[in-house]
C-alpha cells in the first residue's frame, strides 16, 4: 500500500461566528485565534483502490455541504464518496460551517476557501504518496467523563451533569504508517470526548490540538491526525472530577486534556502490531424511525407560545411552513454508516451523528477482533445518535433533535437497522 499525508491552516479570520455554544455564538462572532484549525489528509492507494481520511476542525457538517466536498474531491481526484470519509473533530471553539440551531447562515466566502484548501490539501497528499508498513493497536483513554446523571427513577437530570460511574466509550485505537526508511507517514488515534472546554471567543481546536502538537513533536514530523469516536455524552474529566456541574474550562484545561491523550498514545505505541494492508470500502444508509408525537396545531401553538428558547419558536415555523405547502413531514431520519478497512482486521466505522459512548462500545462488541475506530460526526451529523433504551431515559441528546431541524424526536427501535447495516458492511468487504 502507498500513502501520502498533508495538512494545510483553515483558521478564519476572526469576525465570523463561531458554533457550539447557542448563547455564546448569537453574543458575538470570534475576537481572535488562539491556536489554528487545520484540515489533515490521508490519502490511501492499493492497486485499483483508493481512499482518503479526511479530519477537520470543525464542529461538524450538514450532509449537504458533505455532499458539496465530496462532489469536489470526487471531481478532482477521480473518487467515489464510499471512498471519501469525512470526520470532524467536533471542536465547539470552530467557525460556523453548519446551520444548528437557526442562527444565521454560515459565511459563504468561508465555505469557499474552506472547501478550496480541503480539495489542495488532498490533492498534496496524493503527491506525497510512498510505501509503507501498517501497524495498529487498541488502548485506553482516562479522558471521557460521561455527562448523563441519572435521578433515582433512571430518568436523567436536566441539563448536563459530570456523571463519573456512567458509561464512556475509553477505548484508544492507534495506528501508525511508517515509510520504508521507517520514519513516520500519518499517526491516526481516535478519543470519544467532546471538545468543548472552554467558552471563549477565539478559534481553537481544544484538546486535539495540543495532542497532535505533541504527537508530531514526540514523533519528529507533523504526521498525527486525531478522529472523533463516539463522544456524544462525553466531556473531559479535567473540567468534571469532584464537580456536581462541569467547570467553565481555561486554557490550561485544554493543554492538560490533551497532555493526556497525547501520553496515552505515545504509551500505546510500545504495543504496536504490523498488520497485511486491505483496503476496502463501503457506505450503507439506514433509516431510523421518528415518533410523530405533533400535529400542525402542535406546532402553531410551538410558534405562538411564550417559550422562552426561540430555537422552539424558529423550529415550530418552519415546520408549519412546510406542512403549509402540503408537503409531508419526515417520518423516518437518514443516517449513513461509513466503512473503510485499509488492513486485514483493522477498519474504521463512521456514524453521521453525534454518536454516545454506548453505540461506540456496541461497534466495538459486534467487530470483537483487531482494531476498530468507532466514529462518530462522519459524513455530516443528522442528530444526537442513541441507543433505543437512552429513549425512556430522557436527557439532551434525546429532546435536542429540533435543534437540527429534525421534526420529531427518534422512535427506537433503531438498534436492529444498525446491526443489519454492520451485518451488510461485513459481508461486502469491511470485516
Amino acid at each position: 500500500m502507498k500513502a501520502g499525508f498533508y495538512k494545510i491552516d483553515i483558521t478564519p479570520a476572526a469576525g465570523i461566528r463561531m458554533s457550539g455554544f447557542g448563547q455564546r455564538d448569537r453574543e458575538k462572532a470570534a475576537t481572535g485565534v488562539h491556536d489554528p484549525l487545520f484540515a489533515r489528509a490521508l490519502y490511501l492507494q492499493q492497486g485499483e483502490q483508493k481512499a482518503v481520511i479526511l479530519a477537520l476542525d470543525l464542529l461538524f457538517l450538514a450532509r449537504e455541504e458533505v455532499d458539496r466536498l465530496k462532489g469536489a474531491i470526487g471531481r478532482e481526484m477521480d473518487m467515489t464518496p464510499a471512498q471519501i470519509l469525512i470526520n470532524t473533530s467536533h471542536t465547539h471553539a470552530g467557525p460556523k460551517v453548519d446551520r444548528w440551531i437557526y442562527d444565521p447562515p454560515p459565511n459563504e466566502l468561508y465555505l469557499q476557501q474552506l472547501q478550496e484548501k480541503i480539495v489542495r490539501s488532498i490533492a498534496h497528499a496524493r503527491q506525497n504518496l510512498r510505501p509503507v508498513t501498517i501497524s495498529a493497536t487498541v488502548a485506553k483513554t482516562s479522558l471521557p467523563m460521561n455527562r448523563r446523571r441519572k435521578r433515582k427513577d433512571n430518568t436523567v437530570e436536566e441539563g448536563l451533569k459530570p456523571n463519573p460511574q456512567g458509561p464512556v466509550c475509553d477505548s484508544l485505537p492507534v495506528c501508525l504508517l511508517r515509510d520504508n526508511e521507517g520514519k513516520p507517514v500519518c499517526l491516526l488515534f481516535s478519543v470519544s470526548c467532546h471538545p468543548s472546554t472552554t467558552h471563549e471567543f477565539e478559534f481553537s481546536a481544544d484538546f486535539p490540538g495540543p495532542a497532535t502538537e505533541r504527537l508530531d513533536n514526540f514523533l519528529g514530523h507533523e504526521c498525527s491526525l486525531f478522529l472523533q469516536g463516539c463522544g456524544g455524552d462525553a466531556k473531559s474529566r479535567v473540567i468534571g472530577e469532584g464537580e456536581e456541574e462541569w467547570r467553565l474550562g481555561t486554557w490550561a484545561d485544554v493543554e492538560e486534556s490533551g497532555r493526556i491523550v497525547a501520553e496515552e498514545v505515545i504509551d500505546a505505541l510500545k504495543d504496536l502490531k504490523t498488520l497485511k494492508p486491505d483496503l476496502q470500502s463501503r457506505i450503507v444508509e439506514m433509516y431510523w424511525p421518528l415518533h410523530v408525537n405533533r400535529t400542525a396545531a402542535d406546532f402553531y401553538a410551538i410558534a405562538n407560545s411564550n417559550e422562552s428558547d426561540k430555537t422552539w419558536h424558529l423550529f415550530a415555523e418552519e415546520k408549519l411552513k412546510i406542512l403549509q405547502r402540503g408537503v409531508q413531514l419526515p417520518l423516518t431520519v437518514p443516517v449513513i454508516l461509513h466503512g473503510l478497512k485499509i488492513a486485514d482486521q483493522l477498519r474504521f466505522v463512521g456514524l453521521e451523528g453525534e454518536a454516545v459512548a454506548e453505540l461506540g462500545l456496541y461497534l466495538f462488541d459486534f467487530y470483537k477482533n483487531g482494531v476498530t475506530f468507532p466514529l462518530g460526526y462522519t459524513d455530516g451529523t443528522q442528530l444526537y445518535l442513541t441507543t433505543d433504551d437512552m429513549i425512556a431515559e430522557g436527557g439532551y441528546e434525546v429532546t435536542s433533535y429540533y435543534q437540527y431541524r429534525i421534526p420529531y424526536p427518534l422512535a427506537g427501535s433503531h438498534m436492529p437497522l444498525l446491526r443489519a447495516a454492520l451485518s451488510n458492511m461485513k459481508a461486502n468487504g469491511i470485516d
